[in-house]
């Protein structure tokens, strides 16, 4: 958009899973590979579970030729998983924070969902919806997240929106 590539909840390892060797096994390439991306100047989080929030995904990004230009923003109680990983260029934001460069917006909105990275840290970390405002040009993306009413409210304050990607329940 506008110049900008950004990507959201990155994920191109073959497993969703803290472990390659197990776990839920990706059946469909991904569309772009991740060494025949662009520069990526923006990764958004939505929150921690292994299909969002994927290490090896993450850290090939920031170790990509010009990585250490693409700034991720992450829900709050994310930064120091970043910080460990040794990716330096994180702002975390809680809901309703905004993150803005050059000619883009980017807003950490309320989501209906919770976190959980081990099995016992539910809870234990933020999750969002992004928001992004470049120009005229509005876009939400909803990486995980029940129908609720905070989207009337979120449409209330930020509508209309141009594009949003919302996710199907795989149940």
């Amino acid at each position: 958009v506008e110049g900008f590539n950004i990507l959201t909840d990155p994920h191109f390892s073959q497993r969703a899973s803290p472990v390659q060797w197990a776990g839920i096994k990706r059946t469909v390439a991904p569309g772009i590979g991740l060494n025949n991306l662009p520069h990526i100047d923006f990764v958004v989080i939505s929150h921690n579970h292994y299909d969002h929030m994927d290490e090896d995904s993450i850290v090939s990004l920031s170790q990509r030729e010009g990585g250490e230009n693409t700034t991720f923003l992450v829900p709050l109680g994310l930064k120091q998983w970043f910080l460990d990983e040794g990716i330096k260029n994180v702002e975390e934001l809680d809901w309703w924070e905004t993150y803005s460069k050059k000619s883009i917006i980017i807003e950490a909105l309320p989501s209906q969902h919770w976190s959980d990275r081990l099995g016992s840290d539910r809870y234990g970390t933020l999750w969002a919806n992004w928001y992004f405002k470049v120009a005229d040009f509005k876009f939400l993306f909803i990486g995980d997240s029940a129908y609720a009413p905070l989207y009337k409210e979120i449409g209330e304050k930020k509508g209309p929106i141009d594009i949003c990607a919302i996710p199907i329940g795989a149940y």
